[in-house]
């Protein structure tokens, strides 16, 4: 990318990477036109509170809004709120909206998120199904929940735990269904696994592992829930977590490299070089271990966000921090740093929780999850973060602080 100042800038999509990186373009002295677009009507508004706060009743929905209108006109951004931006015009520098309206921009910055799978089976449209993404759907979620239940979660991944969390706090009767022999199969190591079904037993919730839907049945709405194998569950909520897929029809209509999401170099940089991408649609290299990863967490989106300005500004984006997340699932807190599956051997840290460390053939440290022992995590990351060999006696202590002992290991 040139290092040309540019004199007007269009930010595609409502959430956090968006928001981020007006934020900080604004941070770092910009000052041409700034634009931000997004399908929804709302200003964008951060999405890991739907499952949990707002859905309980704890936060209201407006108290999740990032950049309302007054703090939009303070930093000067255009809104441009409840319009889909239908093509993207590469040789013009052209925004063109479904409406017809057209917005010339000199940099885009593509960050559309992405979309909730839906439920390949029969009956998947009746009243009362629903996925969980944005904030209207959280709305309409709760006004079912109202009901009482009886709840089936479709899908046994983050959402759907603390949607099913949140439902049992609520008085649901729930049950989640799982296609997989354990839950968050994908992501945690089999005895973490364990520990968050337990949690989730232990709080009433019915999980059916290894289970598929067949059908979902109703009349006016949603009755039942038919599985693979004959049963049938009492459903007047059906809520189906079973992942997303990228919003990338627009750059795949542009002609940019796309390959499941926008494909972009370290600087957030797409193959058009006045066209960049991030958050859940943004398929970037890993800068840990290698090859491409499309990261579907808060953290990723503000980074990327981050980097983008920076690389629109013709600066050099800082390193990316190690890859983390949580998701609080009622009392539960769950968290994975770095990359635990890069680890060829496990410790386990126990007290008030546990913790697993992952770690390489040379003993050092690539990743951690950790049920209920949050500190243990940020002393992780920078373990991680320093590259350093570690002793399994060391990472088995509670009572070691980790922070402090990657500040010894890297001095040694």
């Amino acid at each position: 990318m040139d290092h040309i100042t540019p004199s007007s800038i269009g930010l595609v999509g409502g959430g956090l990477a968006s928001f981020r990186a007006a934020e900080t373009l604004r941070e770092l002295g910009y000052d041409g036109r700034l634009l931000l677009v997004g399908d929804e009507p709302h200003a964008p508004y951060d999405r890991p509170p739907l499952s949990k706060d707002v859905l309980v009743g704890a936060v209201p929905g407006a108290r999740t809004q990032l950049l309302g209108q007054e703090r939009a006109a303070e930093l000067g951004i255009e809104l441009v709120l409840g319009e889909r931006v239908a093509a993207l015009d590469l040789d013009c520098g052209r925004l063109e909206l479904a409406s017809g309206a057209r917005l010339d921009v000199d940099r885009v910055l593509l960050a559309t998120g992405g979309r909730a799978r839906t439920l390949p089976v029969p009956g998947a449209d009746l009243p009362g199904v629903t996925g969980l993404r944005t904030i209207d759907d959280a709305e309409r979620l709760r006004a079912l929940l109202a009901r009482g239940g009886p709840v089936v979660v479709v899908g046994g991944g983050f959402v759907g735990l603390e949607v099913a969390a949140s439902a049992r706090a609520l008085g649901c009767e729930v049950t989640v269904v799982e296609a997989a022999a354990r839950l968050l199969a994908r992501v945690l190591p089999p005895p973490a696994a364990e520990e968050v079904a337990a949690a989730h037993r232990a709080s009433g919730v019915r999980l059916e592992l290894g289970a598929a839907v067949s059908e979902v049945v109703g009349d006016d709405r949603v009755r039942e829930v038919v599985l693979a194998d004959g049963r049938r569950l009492p459903a007047s909520c059906v809520v189906v977590g079973i992942g997303m897929e990228p919003a990338d029809e627009l750059a795949r209509d542009a002609g940019l490299a796309v390959g499941d999401g926008v494909l972009t170099d370290a600087s957030a940089t797409t193959s058009h070089p006045h066209v960049l991408a991030a958050g859940d649609v943004a398929s970037s290299p890993d800068p840990w271990y290698g090859g491409r990863v499309r990261v579907e967490q808060w953290q990723s989106a503000q980074t990327q966000g981050v980097a983008a300005a920076h690389t629109m500004l013709g600066r050099e984006p800082a390193a990316p921090p190690v890859p983390w997340f949580w998701s609080d699932q009622g009392d539960l807190r769950l968290q994975v740093a770095g990359v635990p599956a890069a680890g060829e051997r496990v410790v386990e840290r126990t007290g008030g929780g546990r913790s697993w460390f992952h770690l390489d053939a040379a003993g050092r440290l690539v990743g951690v999850v950790s049920v209920q022992r949050v500190k243990d995590v940020r002393g992780a990351m920078s373990l991680i973060e320093a590259g350093v060999v570690v002793e399994d006696d060391l990472l088995a202590d509670e009572t070691q602080d980790l922070r402090r002992l990657a500040r010894s290991l890297a001095k040694a």
